[in-house]
């Protein structure tokens, strides 16, 4: 129970002296209200932080842990982060490689357009991952939930293997 007390002292706004001023600050919280980056950016690092507390603390103590976190969460938060679980758009990382023997068939644009949208990578970047794919596998990592099947789709259409 410390590291949940202590998770939460951490989470309260400097602002708030105790515990009902930080419950007023989480209820006023919207989660509907954020930018579609803003939603996803809290849905991964929620699943992250998820699995990270049940690789310390062991699957029992860390859903514990987890149950007592998220009930201070805005519901939509707990809708989504459970939207996600259960879909399966979990991974913000996938590996990918090129497939085909023909690299004159792949619509490069379109793979780098799907890389920078689903991950917010420079240009460079994107064309770079990209291009190491045709030699060996390559991961992508940081892909919002809401952008991976987008991502997925355009890659698999152009000869990438998901491995």
């Amino acid at each position: 129970m410390l590291l949940l007390e202590v998770a939460i002292f951490y989470r309260r706004p400097k602002h708030c002296n105790n515990s009902l001023e930080f419950e007023t600050a989480m209820n006023n919280f919207q989660f509907d209200n954020l930018s579609k980056e803003q939603q996803d950016q809290i849905i991964i690092d929620g699943i992250q932080f998820m699995r990270t507390i049940t690789e310390i603390a062991g699957e029992e103590h860390g859903m514990n842990l987890w149950n007592g976190i998220v009930d201070t969460l805005d519901p939509s938060v707990k809708g989504a982060i459970f939207f996600a679980l259960i879909t399966g758009h979990t991974g913000s990382r996938i590996r990918i490689r090129y497939a085909n023997s023909d690299r004159f068939t792949v619509d490069r644009i379109e793979v780098i357009k799907a890389i920078r949208s689903a991950t917010g990578l420079s240009l460079k970047e994107a064309k770079d991952l990209s291009d190491l794919a045709f030699d060996q596998q390559v991961e992508i990592n940081n892909i919002r939930p809401g952008a991976r099947q987008d991502l997925l789709k355009v890659l698999r259409k152009n000869g990438y293997e998901v491995c």
